[in-house]
């Protein structure tokens, strides 16, 4: 019992995790990994706490190698769910820990709710609902419900430093499935949209890649420098995907991150001016000796031009969507009749903003910036040493989402919803329980 909790508390667990993924997501043998995974579940009851399962959601599903959608669940990745969830249920039964009502979901409940609204009113117009649209909301409760378990099991310390861990590693795992890829198809086709199975677009795998880079800043700033290899696996990946938002975003957010990781360094301002001056150097060398790079940047800054001046097509459409049904929005089905309908797959506006005025109307879109005050204000909950971190990542988000997808992209939300599980968790003043015993020893001692 001993080991086994010092196993699932350690970098070790996550570490086996991402293993056993690759190799079940390279060889195709996800059924096998599946199954090891499946018994590897049942490790965390003897944990800290119950964060092993946070390792668990986050890495075994890389292990999936066939495209998903609501018509193809991977067998594999079902008995997985089935097998968490018995562990799950099996750790509330033990543990019986204190029920505690997840911050953020006092914003996303009623902006879900007004989705679900919206639904209802175009189908009492007597529009045809698409059931992928019904499968997208309920993918987003269903969510929000995992959050919702995972806020009460996670209270020991540490949470969030060994969630970082898991995510580090996620977003390596990402990064050599990218290489692989391109390695197949060849590398001539770097750039060109991605299809790894369990993520099955440029933009999800660099999106990933792009929020982890606060996360590694902040080990850097503890001085671990062992995960400089990994940064630079990283950049080397957001690179080759070659996604606007995730190059926009990481030129936006990396001279911030050089400022927060070496502010408290004995020689800090000769650390950040010589941080910049390497990444200006990179930057120059890239622009001079590669011409693909310069095409990339000048793609990226043509399409900012065009979205600041409001000119992108699927934002205007979002925007005429919205001005027809202002209240409560056309709801997601409209985006299905417009976008039309793959089997299985529901079509998203990349804006995060124009997407919510198309779902939620007027309401929603109150909704959702209630949404970002509350999630900023967590950030500035109580000072701890992952703060001005976790600030970036927020802003992180929110700037992909001016030219992506973001939260309501399932896969993504599932990421981002547990990353505030985690955090919430590492900023809760900790449970104090009191040992009957010690004063039972000095009552009897007559010490009142």
């Amino acid at each position: 019992m001993k080991y086994a909790k010092k196993y699932v508390d350690s970098i070790f667990f996550p570490i086996t995790l991402g293993i056993i993924s690759l190799i079940g997501w390279v060889l195709n043998f996800n059924i096998p990994s599946a199954i090891i995974s499946a018994i590897l579940c049942f490790l965390p009851l003897f944990g800290k706490d119950g964060r092993g399962y946070l390792s668990l959601v986050l890495l075994v599903p890389a292990m999936v190698y066939n495209p998903i959608s609501f018509n193809n669940i991977d067998l594999g990745l079902f008995i997985f769910a089935c097998t968490i969830v018995i562990s799950l249920t099996l750790f509330i039964i033990i543990r019986r820990p204190k029920f505690r009502f997840g911050r953020i979901a006092i914003s996303l409940i009623p902006l879900y709710a007004i989705f679900v609204i919206s639904l209802i009113i175009q189908f009492s117009f007597g529009t045809p609902i698409y059931k992928e649209s019904l499968y997208f909301l309920l993918g987003l409760f269903f969510i929000l419900l995992f959050y919702l378990i995972f806020v009460p099991i996670l209270y020991g310390d540490n949470v969030f430093e060994y969630f970082s861990k898991s995510l580090i590693i996620l977003a390596t795992l990402i990064s050599l499935q990218v290489f692989i890829f391109y390695g197949r198809i060849g590398y001539e086709n770097v750039g060109t949209t991605i299809n790894i199975g369990w993520i099955q677009s440029s933009t999800m795998a660099s999106s990933i890649l792009v929020i982890t880079l606060p996360f590694i800043s902040f080990f850097f700033s503890k001085k671990k420098w062992w995960y400089l290899p990994i940064l630079a696996i990283l950049i080397s990946a957001i690179y080759q995907l070659r996604t606007v938002s995730g190059i926009l975003c990481t030129i936006c957010i990396i001279i911030p991150l050089i400022f927060f990781t070496f502010k408290n360094y004995k020689y800090c301002p000769y650390y950040i001016i010589f941080s910049i001056f390497v990444f200006g150097i990179a930057l120059s060398i890239l622009f001079f000796v590669n011409d693909t790079f310069v095409d990339v940047m000048i793609s990226s800054l043509r399409y900012l031009s065009t979205f600041l001046k409001g000119e992108i097509p699927a934002h205007q459409l979002g925007i005429e969507l919205f001005l027809k049904q202002p209240v409560f929005g056309p709801s997601i089905n409209a985006l299905s009749n417009i976008l039309g309908v793959d089997e299985g797959y529901i079509r998203l506006l990349d804006n995060t903003v124009v997407t919510t005025l198309v779902m939620g109307g007027s309401f929603g879109l109150a909704f959702y910036f209630f949404h970002l005050v509350n999630i900023f204000t967590l950030a500035f909950k109580k000072k701890n040493p992952y703060q001005l971190f976790f600030l970036i990542f927020l802003l992180a988000v929110e700037l992909i989402g001016l030219v992506d997808n973001t939260i309501y992209n399932l896969f993504f939300n599932f990421i981002y919803l547990f990353i505030m599980a985690a955090y919430e968790s590492s900023t809760r003043i900790p449970d104090v329980y009191i040992e009957q015993k010690f004063f039972s020893c000095y009552l009897n001692r007559g010490n009142y």
